[in-house]
């Protein structure tokens, strides 16, 4: 395995044990007895994880990874630039969808 592969594996996992709802519809069953913690200690927890896994995956550099995982990456640093750039919003607080 890779380091990014492991980098990869390492992030998902995180994603999924705090968010199982999601992993279930992406059909991991090892998650359908769960349900996401809603709670506002819960949100907060995982939006303050956005800024390390942003700064980790913009860290790899092209030299050594494929393109499929050259595109992975430049996703995953996106959806960490888009968390860090709605943390101020609070979705969660105003969203009834939500809750």
């Amino acid at each position: 395995m890779s380091d990014f592969d492991g980098l990869v594996e390492q992030f998902l996992t995180e994603e999924f044990e705090e968010l199982p709802v999601n992993a279930s519809s992406l059909g991991l069953t090892e998650y359908d007895d769960r349900l996401d913690d809603l709670s506002a200690g819960a949100f907060e927890r995982r939006q303050s994880r956005a800024p390390a896994w942003h700064k980790r995956f913009a860290a790899v550099a092209d030299t050594g990874l494929t393109a499929d995982e050259c595109i992975d990456r430049d996703l995953a640093v996106a959806m960490m630039s888009g968390r860090e750039v709605m943390a101020d919003w609070l979705a969660w607080r105003r969203d009834p969808v939500t809750y």
